[in-house]
Formats: structure tokens, C-alpha cells, sequence
């Protein structure tokens, strides 16, 4: 049995300073009364009880002081809420979710203000001591804390809408599982959202956890809106273009309704590659990589947007900018010149020109200043292969990247060591500028085979386009995914950077567009959650019926 709405301390001081002021009242003399005296003798104390000047009276009337005690404490319990359904101890937990897809519109409301409604219920018939309110938006926050005024929710709420982002109930509920309930006699988890929750998370919950979601109106089960937005390299091997992939969910199994466009100008689709339920997919080949922007929305004249949720309607996505890389070649000896200019010239992304002035990468001579691939000697060098970097990178996570960036996994170190009779040794340095040195030892064909092998041509290729730092293509983009990590940076997920620039996709996981609501099954908030005739509405009833008993008797004159 406990008290949802006061403290023990606060109900405890309020009887006291109740009882007190009946008391007080009690003694108050409240009006005069007119005696009738047969004799004289009694009029020295009929005066003393008729005192005009007198403010209390002697107390006389335990009965009435008992009776306004009982109903006056009676009261205070129940404006205590008295509650015996609910555990001593057990702490509440409430997690709203503020992911897209609670910004649904269902007629004049959204699904959003729905589940804010039924929080504020529920956190009407809590402990304001052992109940917290997390916000599930692209972040999980505290937005109410055990012990504060659930009168502050309204403000910290007012003016929020959803998060453009995949929900988070499932990432809250099994972080707060491990963090533990401390004291008390267990957890009760109320989820107010439509995110299904795996059963893998609820097996993770303690014997004394549970797990319920607040009954709201039946969730909408179709929608259709754009799931995925991605380029990648094309399959025609040409430079200067992407391949792009685009994903939808939702709707009928044959619709399909997209507008694309390039810059503001129409740009024609492709056709769809593969048919997975209500998910369909499709790929363009050859789009320009110039730095367009390039956006595609559902058709809303065909029907396709709807649903009540517009966030996923529309994603955009800044293509990359991919120019031939100028390439010089100068110094070098000539069997070993004409054999680097042959694989830049079956480059489609190089372009060779001459001079080190109209380069973007120089290989061989003077760098004039440029980014440079250089054959230095091993008397030169220490490191087999030697790496300048950025400034703004450390060494030791350059030289981890150089291996998948440069494609050093393809070359056979250990096969090159033996031919040369020495180790191997690559290294990174700090540079104002980005250069590769390689020994020139190793392209010698009188001591070594690696001009002839598969790994030259690779390590040729992909060191020209580091040193000009030609953009990398994310084969994939989604919210909540991670993009590949390169050599410059790591990058944050998409979802952080939906407002940039640079990167103005929009997009939203498929249980968001289409809603999956066959998760593990859940309990609506329990009977003690909910419901007039709780126990403290029958201490209320009680009240009343000793203030109606207290009357009965004062109009019988049984009780002054």
C-alpha cells in the first residue's frame, strides 16, 4: 500500500497541521449565546460564560472534534491517492517515442499527440517519487526525473515534434534493463509508441521487470514512402559516373509512382530490379557525378504519398563531383615511364597532360607543389613505402586505412621481401602536402616481379585518386547506418546530418514507413494504471458518509 500523489512526510504533516487547526477551531468561541438566569445567585457565572471579550472557550465537545477529524483526515487520504494495487517501491518507467513515424496524422491529431495524452494519464495515477519519462527521439533523453513536479512535462514538451529518425524504444528499454532498478521491488515499463519490441529484449528483462504498452488507437498499417538512397560505382566502369539505387515499402504490390529530378530539371527513372512484398527497388546507370543535387519524391497525384506521414516522401541526395584526375608523368626511367603511362592511360579516370603546373598529381619528377608519387631509392628511405598525410590525421589510423585505401593487401610483401632480401616497412608521416614514396627497388624487373603482377596496376590506381582526393561513393545510405570510415575522417551517422548541406537525405527505416506491429506481444498498462474505483476513491466516499453521519447527529442535537 502506498500513496501516488503525496509523500509520506507530506500526508504525515498535513494530519498534524489538520488535527491543530480543528482543535484551534473547536476552541473558538463563534457566537454568544442568550441564558435565561432564574436567580441571582447564578449570575456571576453565567457571566463568566457570556464573556463578550473572550475568544476561546474551554474544550467541551470531543465528539464533534473527533468526528471533523475523522472527515478532514479522511480527505487528506484520499487527495493522497492511497494505493494498494500498486507495489511498495516498484519504480515506473515511461519511454515516449518521438521517432518519425509517431508524427503519422490521424485525422485532426497525429499519432504523437495521442501518445502524449495517454502519458499524461498514466503519470497521474504514479508515484511522482519512483517515475521517470525518457524521450525515444534520435536520441534517448530524461525529459522527467524521479521526484520532480510532473506539472514541468507540459513545457518541456510543448512545441516538440517527432524526430526525423528510426525509433528508439527497443535501444532505450535494453539500456535501461542493464542498467538495474536499484532499490525497491522491481520496474514496470510503459512504452507509449508502436515500435515493436524483439523478444530477445524482453528475455533480457529481470524477474521483477515488465514490460507493457499503453493502449492508443489502432496504428495505421500502410503507408508508403522512400526506404533507401544510395550510388555507387558503375557497373560501366566509366569515370565521371554513379550508379543509383533507390528503395521504396509500402503500398501495392505493383505500384510504383516516383518523380526524380537533377538540379530542378526532370531526370528519367530507371526501371525496378526487384520486387520483395510491398518493397521495390530500382537502379539508374551512368548519372553524372557534377556535384548535382538530386531528389526523388513520391507522386502524391498517383496516390502514392499518404498515409498521414510526409517525412519519408521525399529524399535527396548530393551527388558527387567526379572531374578527370590531370595526371603528369616526368622522371622517370623510360621502360619503367612507358609502363606507368600504359595503366594510367586504360585509367578512365585519369586524364594525362604535361607539365607539373596543369597537374593535380605529379608521379615521378618535381611536384612543382602538387600531390606526388615518387620512387625514391631505398638508400633514400627507410620504409619500403612511405605515406604523407594530412596534418589533421593521426599517423597510426592513416597508416591503418593506407592499407584498404592505397590496396596495399594486394600486394604479396612477403614474396617482394625475399626477392629484394630484405623486410618490408611501410610508414606515415605528417605532410603539408598528400605523397606515396615507394622504393624504386621494388619496381626494378631485374629483382622483382611486381611490375607485371595484378597488385602494380591496383597500387598505381588507387594512390593516384588518394593523392587527389577523389570523393568515395557510400554504396548505401540509410538512416541509423553508419557510413564507411576513410582515410580523411569518420564519419557520423546520416542521421546527424539530414539538415546538411551536403548531405540532404531524408531518409527512414521500413518499420517506420510501413509499420511492423507483429513485434513480441505486450500487456496494456495494468488495471492499477487505470479505472475510477480505486481504493483511494473509496476513502473519498467514506469522507463523505462521515460528514453525512456528523450532520445527521448535529440535526438530532446529539452533537453540539
Amino acid at each position: 500500500m502506498t500513496f501516488t500523489a503525496l509523500s509520506g512526510t507530506a500526508l504525515l504533516g498535513g494530519l498534524v497541521a489538520t488535527a491543530a487547526v480543528l482543535y484551534a477551531l473547536q476552541r473558538l468561541r463563534v457566537r454568544h449565546e442568550s441564558r435565561t438566569v432564574v436567580t441571582s445567585l447564578f449570575w456571576r457565572e453565567a457571566t463568566e460564560e457570556t464573556r463578550a471579550r473572550s475568544l476561546f472557550e474551554r474544550f467541551r465537545h470531543p465528539l464533534a472534534y473527533a468526528m471533523a477529524l475523522l472527515c478532514a483526515g479522511l480527505m487528506l487520504l484520499g487527495v493522497g491517492r492511497l494505493d494498494s494495487e500498486r507495489e511498495e517501491g516498484l519504480r515506473h518507467v515511461f519511454l515516449l517515442d518521438a521517432s518519425a513515424g509517431m508524427a503519422r496524422a490521424l485525422g485532426e491529431t497525429t499519432r504523437f499527440e495521442q501518445a502524449q495524452a495517454a502519458l499524461a494519464a498514466e503519470l497521474e495515477q504514479s508515484p511522482r517519487d519512483r517515475t521517470e519519462v525518457l524521450w525515444c527521439g534520435e536520441h534517448v533523453r530524461t525529459i522527467l526525473a524521479p521526484g520532480e513536479d510532473r506539472a514541468l512535462l507540459g513545457p518541456r514538451l510543448a512545441g516538440r515534434a517527432p524526430d526525423l529518425a528510426p525509433g528508439t524504444l527497443d535501444r532505450a528499454l535494453r539500456s535501461r534493463a542493464s542498467m538495474g532498478g536499484g532499490e525497491g521491488a522491481g520496474r514496470r515499463f510503459v512504452l507509449f509508441g508502436d515500435a515493436p519490441v524483439p523478444p530477445s529484449t524482453l528475455a533480457a528483462l529481470g524477474a521483477d521487470e515488465r514490460v507493457e504498452r499503453a493502449a492508443l488507437d489502432p496504428p495505421v498499417d500502410s503507408g508508403v514512402g522512400i526506404t533507401a538512397l544510395g550510388v555507387s560505382e558503375p557497373a560501366s566502369g566509366r569515370w565521371g559516373v554513379v550508379d543509383l539505387f533507390i528503395e521504396d515499402r509500402g503500398g501495392s504490390r505493383g505500384f510504383f509512382d516516383l518523380a526524380l529530378t537533377l538540379d530542378g530539371e526532370p531526370f528519367e527513372r530507371g526501371g525496378v530490379i526487384d520486387t520483395d512484398g510491398d518493397r521495390r527497388s530500382f537502379r539508374i546507370s551512368d548519372v553524372p557525378a557534377a556535384g548535382a543535387l538530386l531528389e526523388v519524391r513520391l507522386n502524391a497525384a498517383g496516390g502514392a504519398a499518404g498515409a498521414g506521414l510526409s517525412a519519408d516522401d521525399v529524399a535527396s541526395i548530393r551527388l558527387p563531383s567526379r572531374p578527370p584526375i590531370r595526371v603528369a608523368v616526368d622522371g622517370l626511367a623510360p621502360a619503367f615511364g612507358d609502363a606507368v603511362r600504359a595503366v594510367l592511360t586504360a585509367d578512365a579516370a585519369v586524364e594525362l597532360v604535361e607539365g607539373a603546373g596543369e597537374a593535380d598529381v605529379v608521379v615521378g619528377g618535381a611536384a612543382a607543389g602538387r600531390p606526388s608519387l615518387r620512387f625514391p631509392s631505398s638508400a633514400d628511405q627507410e620504409e619500403a613505402i612511405l605515406i604523407g598525410h594530412d596534418r589533421a590525421v593521426d599517423s597510426s589510423a592513416a597508416l591503418a586505412s593506407a592499407v584498404g585505401e592505397l590496396g596495399l593487401d594486394r600486394v604479396d610483401a612477403s614474396a617482394l621481401a625475399e626477392s629484394l632480401g630484405r623486410p618490408l616497412a611501410v610508414g606515415a608521416l605528417p605532410s603539408d602536402r598528400r605523397s606515396v614514396a615507394i622504393w624504386s627497388e621494388l619496381m626494378d624487373p631485374a629483382r622483382t616481379s611486381f611490375l607485371e603482377s595484378r597488385a602494380f596496376p591496383v597500387l598505381l590506381g588507387r594512390s593516384i585518386r588518394w593523392l587527389a582526393q577523389a570523393p568515395g561513393l557510400t554504396p548505401y545510405r540509410a538512416i541509423g547506418r553508419l557510413e564507411p570510415t576513410t582515410l580523411e575522417r569518420a564519419r557520423p551517422p546520416l542521421a546527424a546530418m539530414i539538415t546538411s548541406d551536403l548531405e540532404a537525405a531524408s531518409l527512414l527505416d521500413p518499420t517506420t514507413t510501413a509499420p511492423v506491429t507483429a513485434g513480441a506481444p505486450l500487456a496494456v498498462p495494468s488495471p492499477e494504471g487505470a479505472g475510477p474505483w480505486r481504493l483511494y476513491t473509496w476513502v473519498l466516499l467514506l469522507a463523505l458518509a462521515a460528514l453525512s453521519a456528523e450532520w445527521a447527529l448535529f440535526q438530532r442535537g446529539r452533537m453540539p
